[in-house]
């Protein structure tokens, strides 16, 4: 059984892909890794779901963002910019399209 989302495109990074290369990257800081490592950790805590599950995806991102509340999480408003910031720029930073492309994958015919 794999552990990535099976509807999302498979040539997608998930978080944890991201995270992982964003942990590697020399060109940025180690405290900039280290504040984006923590903003994708802090998605999938928000959104109940593994990382590897979430697909590296601006689109799927937007619409899970609209879910989060920061009354729900007991966080300030400003800490959710802050984590979506952080994820568009480990996004820039690993050459992922922030564009609001499409992250589902296509539909077969049999389907």
């Amino acid at each position: 059984m794999s552990d990535k989302n099976p509807f999302s495109d498979p040539s997608l990074l998930s978080l944890k892909d991201l995270q992982s290369r964003i942990l590697v990257n020399i060109h940025l800081p180690y405290t900039r890794r280290r504040e984006i490592a923590s903003a994708i950790n802090s998605t999938g805590k928000w959104f109940s779901l593994p990382l590897e599950m979430i697909p590296a995806s601006a689109r799927f991102l937007r619409d899970r963002f609209k879910h989060v509340h920061p009354l729900n999480e007991n966080i300030s408003a400003r800490r959710i910019e802050n984590v979506r910031s952080l994820l568009m720029a480990g996004f820039r930073a690993e050459g992922v399209n922030t564009k609001l492309a499409p992250y589902m994958s296509v539909m077969t015919p049999e389907c």
